[in-house]
C-alpha cells in the first residue's frame, strides 16, 4: 500500500489546522504529519470517530461517511488480540501518546496489521479534548 503523497498530505494538515484553531490546539502538524502514514482518524475523548482523511477509505475499505460517529473498535476483529486492546485503553486513559500495533479488518474482513500512533490533543486548558491516530498497513 502507498504512503500518502504530497498533495493529500498538504489537504491533511489545511484540514487539521482548522480544526487546530476550532479547538485550540497547541500541535506542531508539521511533525506530525511528517511521519509515515495512510490513514488520520480523529476522535473526541469518548473514541468516538469526527473525521478520517481520504486514506482511511483505501486501507479499511469502509467510507469516511460510514466511520463517523462510531469507534474505531468497529475494526477490530477475530485475530485481534484482547490484552492490546485492553493496553490500548489504558493508554488511551492516561492521556499518553504511544504508538502500537493491532489485527485490523477491512470491510471485506480481510485482516491486516496496522501500527497507530496515537496523540492527545489538548486544547486552552491544557485538558485532552481530542485523539488523533496517524496509522499505516504494516507486514
Amino acid at each position: 500500500m502507498s504512503r500518502v503523497d504530497d498533495k493529500v498530505r498538504k489537504l491533511d494538515t489545511q484540514h487539521l489546522k482548522k480544526l487546530g484553531y476550532r479547538y485550540a490546539w497547541n500541535q506542531n502538524w508539521s511533525t506530525v504529519l511528517n511521519m509515515p502514514y495512510e490513514a488520520l482518524v480523529l476522535t473526541d475523548v469518548n473514541t468516538n470517530i469526527m473525521w478520517t482523511c481520504s486514506g482511511f477509505e483505501v486501507m479499511t475499505g469502509y467510507a469516511s461517511s460510514y466511520a463517523l460517529g462510531k469507534r474505531p473498535s468497529f475494526l477490530q476483529g477475530p485475530g485481534t488480540r484482547k490484552e492490546r486492546v485492553v493496553d490500548f485503553r489504558r493508554n488511551l486513559d492516561k492521556e499518553i501518546e504511544f504508538e502500537m500495533q493491532l489485527t485490523n479488518y477491512r470491510k471485506w474482513e480481510e485482516p491486516y496489521e496496522c501500527l497507530v500512533h496515537i496523540l492527545p490533543l489538548k486544547g486552552k486548558k491544557g485538558k485532552v479534548t481530542h485523539f488523533l491516530a496517524v496509522e499505516r498497513e504494516v507486514a
